[in-house]
């Protein structure tokens, strides 16, 4: 295969592409661009004419050509060959692929141009949602970079200019054709071709419109085009467009003066329209053809022409829709640049604010929409006002006046008196754009506006009106307990029946949906609205309601049917329930509201729940002599059974009185419930009293046998997880003795310089990281590494590495045993161990049983724990192929790797199919409690692994104090190298600062540190070692942000090359998208010494990329610091996870480096953050 070369429309393939994939994409584009012209005299036409005549291999020059799938096509007659291939030909009737069959380098060296995979696309393949916005950028750039040259200066406003001229001149044609055929048939009506329109409709779009097209597939081209307002003009030239060709509209010729002449752009650079084209445009003409689109699709009695039957519609409407997502986009940074974007828009577009929305309204009312297309109008709407004030004003009086309250949910068919329903259009579009305003900040000076003008009020005035003022009398919980009554208070049924009447007018009400759509839609991430909507104060002037918003959704999201009273929500609840979820967000005021009524509810539902309890309990113990438990109720009539023994009589007499018993003792209950319980203590059975003496279980669960530490205290409990190999170079960040500290502590001084000597620096820090670093050189296994630790060369040497990951379903451990055994020994259908665990993971793939061993597991024996604990090393064991030198530092690294991947915001199911960020985040705790175990195993084994993990956080304390220090020698080749394990170490030196220092207090003596201390503490003290000294641990993670950009890492390393064989959907990167990184940003794989002169007048938000993982990881480490403890029960475990999540979920949402800077609370100014990423990029 290696001596052949296999050409296709004479380029030579890659010997990996798909057959289908070449024959959709390379073929399919060479017949189109060979269908229209002649090539009988080429290599290719008379290919062609050979496939045409039935010939399956062909001689070509020097190879040989063989057909692909032409027999059964030939003799169905389905190749198209003339003129007929476009880009919606299926492949099914294209010519037959060619493909030439040629040794390589026969005739000398090959000219043919060679195509690559990467250079065609599969049409086929699903959409990839791996690929980062800098590989798009980067393909992105490659094809359309020269489109640059064209955007640049007045370029953008000159294609919009020869758009709106070419379209201009052809509206201009196409109407004269009409008037010209009204005038020759004296004003009657025909069915006469209209040329010009059946011209534009086949014609491709102008040259100016599809080189516009290429250049917004650039960024920077996207924002010089909405400098230039292009939304705008192209939305008014579509809705021109879409008039000019609609068949429907039937208007006077009077009117079609009033629309010659068309907008037209302003010479300014930076202005689209000129204030004096306003008048000659308020009022466009709406004189429409007759019948000859009628001709063309025969079988439509739409008056809506579907706007895909336009080339030059679709490629508008294709850059309209493209520009307003990049509006929105541009809007959510905050950059520099986009500030000074945001400032140029401001003042290019007050000309705009007075002619171009008007003239856009104007269009829009003359033209006939369709449903598809109304609603892409109504989404595009409220980005056009870019913001402004004075364009929000005047789009928000457009909303007063074409949206009449009082009719929403009308029949869209209705038409008005004049018989035109272009009114009901209007009102329809303003009603979509209200219900589907994007929560961004570019629309809330449009929904301040809508507030200002009184349009959000007459919405809730709206929903208001006619409510009735007391809760649906079915639901009885919404109603207050009122004299021990169970229930609603409306014990007249007449009172019922006419609650239940208003209830089924207000439901029955049109447009109450449309009214919940509308303030869904404003109230979204805008506290105003949401404080005004959920504002108690009555919406009408002169006119009280009783009832408040909040409290009338919540009766409605609390609420189902009547069945029995006939009475339907129409689906009101749901929508309540989600304007009150749309109001709490991010608006704590309103937050606290809407949580004391439902939790109000919630409450009322258990006291109704208890009430119907105690009930049914009453009536158990009425039975209980049946069963022999309890006391007999035989007693309260001694006569019934002094009757005979014998005689069917006396067996009946003995029944009925029993029943009869059983009914007075209920009547009797009923009458005395102030007395009710006492008697219940005394009638309940004994194994109900032992029931209600059982504790409820907290926390987590077995998946086998649904209980935990509460009800089993001595049945050891574990996490199914899931653990993967990660196999690291050293020289890409995986070098394991650099990040565990050991090239720190090895680099250390012999000595601190004189500007710290004697200090209590010295006695804190200095004298335990050296003790550490003794220890380390006495141990057998310590000099072993020695060498390694001294070699300055930066090594390629893959390091392994254990990942877990869980979807956090818990198992006893003796559970699992026997489930083990009983799926092995199943008879039908025998599984495996971790076949089997994966149904009872909730069908998440799973190898390994994590133990949950902590201070909470003192009841369960010794042997089950380090059972449990050696199976899971005996896993780790298997999977790394070699036993771990230390099970501590395994699980040290274990939870460094999965806080580094929650960094880089990497999907943490994409791994076993399953689990979440909560689960994951909840697996940090185990598994540092897990550290801690083996803490205590090592300090009698191995103490000098103990004391090199305690000792690495003062380590990293004091080398920072050391490399600030004046006096210190910083160009020597040892200090680089303190630098580099500075660097590398300061993720795990502060993972270790929270296990062994979170309980204690920093500010005192070395000696009263000891870790037994930890054990009394229950929440971590406020003097602790990582609140007192964060700002170094700080700088060390920005220093290895730097080393890690200089070495090109840009991912945890644990990134998996596993398919997705579960089938579902699995959570990609979190990350919100930011500015790409300037052009000017230093690539990976440069020397050292370019990197430091390359940095030039680099900024913070230059290193954006760059800082963004480590910032997040100093933020969840500064949160697990206020956090854990050794001492965490479950329930406080579940209340620090969501905090966590909270947090995590905050930073992978930042639009920017300084909002992220924000929620991190870092004080560090921006001299100091670029001085120490300067200095880790020098480490390389």
């Amino acid at each position: 295969a290696e001596l052949l070369e296999l050409l296709v429309a004479n380029k030579i393939l890659d010997i990996n592409l798909k057959l289908r994939v070449v024959s959709q994409v390379l073929w399919k584009k060479h017949v189109m661009e060979n269908a229209t012209s002649s090539h009988t005299g080429s290599s290719s036409g008379a290919m062609l004419a050979s496939v045409i005549s039935g010939r399956q291999i062909i001689s070509s020059g020097s190879g040989l050509s063989m057909v692909f799938g032409i027999s059964d096509r030939l003799e169905s007659g389905s190749i198209s060959t003339r003129g007929r291939v476009d880009e919606n030909t299926p492949v099914s009737m294209l010519p037959p692929m060619i493909v030439t069959y040629r040794l390589a380098g026969v005739d000398g060296e090959a000219t043919e141009d060679i195509v690559e995979v990467s250079d065609l696309d599969d049409p086929d393949a699903p959409p990839d949602t791996g690929t980062s916005d800098e590989e798009y950028e980067m393909k992105m750039e490659k094809e359309f970079g020269i489109t640059r040259l064209i955007a640049k200066h007045r370029g953008v406003t000159v294609l919009l200019r020869s758009i709106e001229s070419y379209i201009g001149t052809i509206i201009k044609r196409i109407r004269r054709d009409d008037v010209g055929k009204r005038i020759g048939q004296q004003g009657r009506e025909v069915t006469t071709k209209n040329p010009s329109k059946a011209t534009f409709l086949k014609s491709p779009p102008c040259p100016a419109l599809m080189l516009l097209r290429y250049c917004a597939r650039l960024a920077d081209n996207r924002k010089k085009m909405l400098k230039s307002h292009a939304p705008t003009i192209l939305l008014r030239l579509l809705l021109d467009v879409l008039n000019s060709i609609d068949k429907g509209s039937s208007k006077k010729i009077g009117t079609l003066q009033q629309s010659e002449n068309l907008p037209s752009l302003s010479t300014n650079e930076n202005s689209d329209t000129s204030p004096n084209s306003n008048n000659s445009n308020k009022e466009e003409a709406t004189a429409a053809p007759t019948s000859e689109i009628s001709q063309q699709m025969p079988n439509s009695s739409n008056k809506h022409l579907p706007i895909g039957n336009n080339p030059t519609a679709d490629a508008l409407q294709e850059l309209i829709e493209t520009l307003s997502s990049e509006i929105s986009v541009e809007n959510e940074k905050k950059g520099e640049e986009t500030k000074r974007v945001e400032e140029d828009l401001v003042s290019d577009g007050e000309n705009m604010c007075e002619s171009t929305l008007p003239i856009l309204l104007s269009s829009l009312r003359s033209t006939s929409l369709s449903l598809p297309l109304r609603k892409v109008i109504a989404k595009l709407l409220p980005f056009l006002t870019y913001g402004q004030i004075a364009q929000s004003r005047a789009l928000a009086s457009h909303f007063i006046r074409h949206i009449n309250i009082d009719e929403l949910g009308a029949n869209c068919s209705k038409k008005t008196v004049d018989g035109d329903d272009n009114g009901i259009v209007l009102m329809q579009t303003f009603v979509e754009a209200a219900i589907h305003l994007p929560p961004v900040a570019i629309c809330d000076t449009l929904r301040a506006e809508l507030i200002r003008q009184g349009f959000v009020i007459n919405i809730k005035t709206f929903i208001l009106r006619e409510v009735p003022s007391t809760p649906p009398p079915w639901s009885p919980a919404l109603f207050p307990k009122v004299n021990g009554l169970q229930g609603d208070a409306s014990t007249n049924k007449t009172e019922r029946q006419s609650s239940e009447k208003r209830w089924r007018e207000y439901y029955g009400r049109r447009g109450l949906q449309m009214s919940f759509r509308i303030l869904i839609g404003l109230c979204a991430n805008h506290f105003n609205t949401q404080t005004l909507i959920a504002d108690n104060d009555s919406p009408e002037s002169g006119e009280e309601n009783d009832v408040p918003l909040l409290m009338a959704c919540h009766w409605i999201e609390s609420t189902s049917d009547n069945n029995s009273a006939d009475i339907d929500t129409n689906g009101l609840g749901i929508l309540a329930e989600t304007l009150l979820d749309a109001l709490q967000q991010n608006n704590e005021p309103v937050k606290d509201k809407i949580s004391s009524l439902r939790k109000n509810t919630r409450d009322r539902k258990k006291q109704i729940a208890e009430e119907r309890r105690n009930k049914t309990l009453v009536g158990m113990g009425a039975f209980s002599h049946l069963t022999g438990v309890g006391t007999g109720i035989s007693n309260s009539n001694p006569n019934t059974n002094s009757s005979n023994a014998s005689g069917q009589n006396s067996n009946r007499t003995n029944m009925f009185s029993t029943i009869t018993n059983v009914f007075s003792s209920r009547r009797r209950t009923t009458a005395n419930a102030n007395a009710v319980p006492k008697q219940t203590e005394a009638s309940k059975p004994a194994w109900m009293l032992e029931l209600e003496a059982m504790e409820d279980e907290k926390g987590l669960t077995c998946a086998v046998c649904q209980e935990g530490r509460t009800l089993q205290p001595t049945e050891l409990l574990g996490l199914y997880a899931y653990m993967k190999k990660i196999v690291i170079a050293s020289n890409r960040g995986g070098d394991r003795i650099s990040i565990d500290g050991t090239v720190l502590l090895h680099f250390l001084p012999h000595s601190l310089p004189d500007s710290l000597s004697g200090s209590p620096i010295e006695g804190n820090w200095f004298v335990p990281a050296k003790s550490a670093l003794e220890a380390m050189k006495k141990m057998s296994r310590g000099t072993t590494g020695m060498s390694s630790v001294t070699s300055s060369v930066s090594s390629s040497r893959p390091c392994n590495f254990i990942s877990s990951v869980t979807a956090g379903n818990a198992i006893h451990c003796s559970c699992h045993a026997r489930a083990r055994t009983a799926d092995r020994n199943h008879s039908k259908a025998p599984k495996s161990e971790w076949e089997g665990a994966s149904l009872r993971n909730s069908r998440v793939s799973c190898n390994v049983i994590l133990p949950l061993v902590s201070t909470q597991t003192s009841e369960v024996p010794v042997m089950s724990v380090e059972t449990a604990l050696a199976d899971h090393q005996s896993a780790v064991t298997n999977l790394l192929g070699v036993r771990p030198k230390s099970m501590l530092w395994n699980t040290l690294h274990d939870v460094r790797l999965l806080i580094l991947r929650m960094s880089y915001g990497e999907a943490l199911n994409i791994d076993c199919g399953g689990g979440s960020l909560s689960s994951n985040t909840a697996l940090i705790f185990h598994m540092l409690f897990m550290a801690d175990v083996f803490v205590r195993d090592a300090e009698h084994d191995t103490p000098e692994t103990v004391q090199h993990a305690r000792e690495l956080s003062s380590a990293l304390l004091v080398t920072s104090k050391i490399l600030e220090a004046d006096d210190y020698e910083s160009e020597s080749s040892s200090a680089l190298r303190l630098s580099q394990g500075f660097a590398d170490a300061s993720p795990m030196a502060a993972l270790c600062c929270i296990l062994f220092y979170n309980t204690t207090n920093d500010d005192k003596s070395h000696s009263n540190k000891g870790r037994n201390n930890n054990v009394t503490v229950n929440s971590p003290l406020q003097k602790r070692r990582w609140n007192l000294h964060k700002n170094a641990f700080l700088c060390g993670l920005i220093r290895c942000a730097g080393r890690r950009y200089a070495l090109g890492i840009h991912s945890s390393g644990c990134e998996s090359t596993r398919r997705n064989v579960t089938g579902r959907r699995l959570r990609s990167t979190s990350f919100s998208d930011w500015e790409l990184p300037d052009k000017n940003n230093i690539p990976s794989g440069t020397s050292r010494r370019s990197l430091i002169l390359n940095r030039g007048t680099k900024t913070v938000d230059g290193y954006a990329k760059m800082l963004r993982p480590m910032i997040t990881m100093f933020t969840i480490l500064d949160c697990l610091s206020e956090l854990f403890s050794l001492n965490m029960d479950d329930e406080s475990i579940e209340k620090s996870v969501e905090r966590l999540v909270e947090v995590v979920q905050s930073c992978q949402s930042a639009p920017n480096i300084r909002s992220l800077m924000n929620q991190a609370k870092i004080n560090l100014d921006d001299d100091k953050i670029l001085y120490e990423i300067e200095a880790g990029i020098k480490t390389v």
